[in-house]
């Protein structure tokens, strides 16, 4: 797959019915930090990654797109870590699996009114559409299986399209809403700060970012951690995984990208079994969200962002 295949819209390309779609729903779902109660002193450093292995024992796989469809899979990346930081944090009782990405995707892109099999869709539809409608996990009876390879998994593009408009799914919508409404991704909240995209890491939450950069595949490996300088040009959007206020080279976030092994190995992220994933400087993020031409996103499937204490002894969690 050439590096050039994104597919997310950004704020300053939608037509106005989007603009005010996103509008309408960033003002339903308010911001993060409006709806989340604040850690006392944040860790030096949170990894997902780890926290993934926590709730479930192992790294869950990831997904390779194959057509402009980042905005589906990178969304399915931040729900499933949303629901290991829900096990890990918050005591939830879910199971944590990877989500079959194209089934929201397809909903995503019809509330945006994309208009057919495609490419491309944006961040508060696909939100909506992972609230509103859910997914299936990707080994449930009624879905195809995908190929493993080397901790990643995919489909084909001709599947990826075909799940890309709900009229023309594979399998009618009617047939799947009722099992999808049991996975739905309950709260979904907006990030408008390098602060605040720390904070709900912290939190061990589910986040997404969105925006007209993509990774320039020339990363470098800079003590612990293997950096990009994010300035290629294309509209993606990914999962952030981690934060590092890292003692020498300062602030940076982990992104988990959908293209495979393509990027080099972090020291860091690597024995842990971690591919595709680079960092980023805090200083790059924050240009990025002053921008206003990109989403980010939180992720959480308990039904709230409260920070209520948790016994999780009867959980063998801790």
């Amino acid at each position: 797959m050439a590096l050039e295949t994104t597919g997310w819209i950004p704020p300053s390309q939608r037509d106005d019915a989007q603009k005010r779609l996103t509008a309408e729903f960033h003002e339903r779902i308010g911001l993060f930090r409006h709806r989340a109660a604040r850690l006392g002193a944040q860790p030096e450093r949170v990894l997902m990654h780890e926290v993934e292995i926590e709730a479930t024992g192992k790294l869950l796989p990831r997904v390779k797109q194959l057509t402009g469809s980042c905005v589906g899979a990178g969304a399915a990346r931040a729900r499933s870590l949303a629901v290991c930081g829900d096990i890990v944090a918050r005591g939830s009782r879910e199971s944590a699996k990877l989500s079959f990405p194209f089934i929201s995707y397809g909903i995503g892109r019809r509330i945006a009114g994309m208009g057919g099999r495609g490419d491309g869709s944006f961040g508060a539809a696909q939100a909506e559409a992972e609230a509103k409608f859910g997914t299936l996990p990707i080994d449930h009876q009624k879905m195809q299986a995908p190929t493993h390879r080397n901790g990643w998994v995919f489909w084909s593009e001709r599947l990826e399209y075909d799940w890309s408009w709900p009229s023309k799914w594979p399998i009618p919508e009617r047939e799947l809403a009722e099992e999808c409404s049991k996975y739905v991704t309950e709260s979904v909240s907006r990030l408008d700060s390098v602060d605040d995209l720390k904070e709900a890491l912290a939190q061990k939450r589910g986040c997404t970012i969105a925006c007209g950069y993509i990774p320039t595949n020339r990363p470098a490996v800079k003590g612990d951690l293997l950096i990009d300088s994010f300035t290629g040009r294309g509209g993606h959007q990914q999962c952030v995984s981690a934060y590092w206020d890292h003692p020498t080279l300062g602030l940076h976030f982990a992104i988990d990208n959908q293209w495979d092994d393509v990027h080099g190995h972090c020291p860091t992220l690597h024995p842990l079994g971690v591919t595709g994933t680079y960092w980023v400087a805090a200083s790059r993020i924050d240009k990025i969200f002053k921008s206003g031409d990109s989403e980010f996103y939180a992720f959480s499937s308990t039904g709230d962002f409260s920070l209520d204490p948790i016994d999780h002894g009867d959980l063998g969690i801790r």
